[in-house]
């Protein structure tokens, strides 16, 4: 009975929302992705004869083709195809390409069958307009900041997620305020016929009217003019390439230049600045292993993610640091409603005895843990887990009145989204040889909190997040990402 129901919920479902070079019979219909059903004759094998894409009107089918997990003219089992479609159809959507994907399995003559894959595109061009503190947290810029309108910085980011239609992003930066910064940001420039192998490269250039000079309580202590002078200039460029080989894992191999140079006026206001960091030019290698077997990279309610890097940064007596971390997020189901992530992060930096500015650890390199966003906390060691627990609240989708759109963009007026309440607590430790006073290196450190979560276009986030540490202190934080 399960298996007549799955059938005729597939045919009901194609019938009306399915064609592919052609009118298609609901008789030929062996499997879909978007029903969750199996096939009856799984042991069967058969042959992919032919591959359909329909709804890509900017991605290259070599991109889709890149992401497919069986091919044409080749046999399968029945079982082990459909278990290729649904983690095609993953791999595709971690691709941040598409807002929906539908893959369809279709029987021909002779034991052959062909599949359509039904995809459904993503706005690729985000201009972003952008006003925002300096300071590492809204509530530091409200305390510690005082709320001074000299220290924020505004501007323009333009970002073009698929510029050639080959999965390859543009980024453009335009900042003024504070800071001055101007940059470009290529990735994904296809080296080979196969796809395997991409590079990329990113460009800053820019000077800011402040330097930090040290921390103190585990906060910046930055220098700058009466008058506010820009005292801090710096370059920065980097080429990196990675290979692919299958669909899950990536190899990164990175090179990057840094020159950064601090205003003979720093020395004049502070005699006991360091002279050494006055010009720093400095090199980094680094090496990345990351794994994503997870539905959504975005905000993923199922599966797995990991990260390894080893980085060698600068090779003089001012700057000598081998540095390896790695990051592991695992995220499963507890029964029909609930959500659990558990994340681990851990660094280490050698030789210990490194200068303050390569000593920087948490709220800094994409780590950091809730309830200490005000605070930077240095170290050579450490790391932490963070355990959470969510509950889809709502699912919608909100659609513009047509007459807002041209009709070759009515296919944006829908606006799916997703809120989630969620409950987490972090633990973890950073070990400083020369902690500064009142340090919260070398402490344990634990926090807990809830959050609401919203997620649009897929991959799309906000967290709105109300933390409680140990120091006894709690705010109300927003997080625009979903990292480790």
């Amino acid at each position: 009975m399960r298996r007549i129901c799955g059938c005729l919920a597939i045919m009901f479902f194609l019938s009306t929302n399915l064609s592919a070079q052609g009118e298609l019979l609901s008789s030929s219909i062996i499997f879909s992705t978007d029903v969750d059903a199996t096939v009856s004759d799984s042991s069967t094998s058969v042959a992919v004869s032919e591959i359909f894409i329909e709804g890509n009107h900017k991605t290259k089918p070599t991109t889709i083709y890149r992401e497919l997990q069986f091919a044409k003219g080749v046999n399968y089992y029945l079982s082990i195809l459909t278990e290729h479609l649904l983690s095609s159809k993953n791999a595709l959507m971690r691709t941040g390409l598409f807002r929906r994907v539908s893959l369809t399995l279709l029987r021909n003559k002779n034991n052959e069958v062909s599949v359509s894959i039904n995809v459904e595109e993503r706005w690729y061009i985000f201009p972003m307009p952008f006003a925002k503190p300096v300071d590492y947290s809204f509530m530091e810029w409200v305390g510690d900041g005082n709320r001074s309108f000299n220290r924020i910085n505004y501007g323009l980011r333009l970002t073009h997620r698929n510029f050639t239609g080959r999965n390859d992003k543009l980024h453009l930066n335009f900042v003024n305020g504070f800071t001055r910064q101007v940059g470009l940001q290529y990735g994904g420039i296809n080296l080979d016929k196969a796809l395997k192998w991409t590079a990329g490269f990113n460009i800053q250039h820019g000077k800011k009217r402040a330097v930090d000079f040290t921390t103190a309580d585990n906060k910046r202590l930055a220098l700058h003019t009466a008058n506010h002078d820009f005292v801090y200039n710096f370059y920065h460029g980097s080429i990196d390439v990675s290979y692919r080989r299958a669909i899950k894992t990536a190899h990164s191999f990175g090179f990057s230049y840094t020159a950064e140079n601090v205003a003979d006026t720093v020395f004049k206001i502070n005699a006991d600045y360091d002279k050494t960091s006055k010009n720093l030019r400095f090199v980094n290698f680094y090496y990345r292993l990351s794994y994503a077997d997870v539905d959504i990279i975005a905000y993923p309610t199922k599966g797995r993610l990991t990260e390894l890097t080893a980085v060698k940064k600068g090779y003089s007596h001012n700057v000598s640091l081998w540095q390896v971390s790695a990051k592991n997020s695992l995220t499963w189901s507890i029964g029909k409603n609930y959500i659990f992530n558990l994340r681990t992060a851990a660094m280490v930096k050698l030789p210990f005895d490194q200068p303050r500015f390569t000593k920087t650890f948490i709220g800094h390199e994409g780590l950091f843990m809730q309830g200490y966003e005000d605070y930077l906390i240095d170290g050579v060691a450490g790391g932490y887990t963070k355990v959470s627990i969510a509950r889809p609240l709502l699912a919608r989708t909100i659609y513009a009145p047509k007459s807002m759109l041209p009709q070759k963009l009515q296919r944006f007026r829908a606006l799916p989204f997703q809120l989630y309440v969620r409950g987490f607590i972090n633990t973890g430790y950073v070990y400083d040889p020369q902690p500064a006073i009142a340090s919260l290196s070398n402490k344990a450190l634990c926090s807990a909190g809830i959050a609401l979560d919203v997620v649009a276009f897929a991959d799309w986030v906000i967290k709105i997040e109300w933390s409680l540490n140990l120091l006894g202190q709690n705010g109300l934080y927003l997080h625009p990402h979903n990292s480790f």
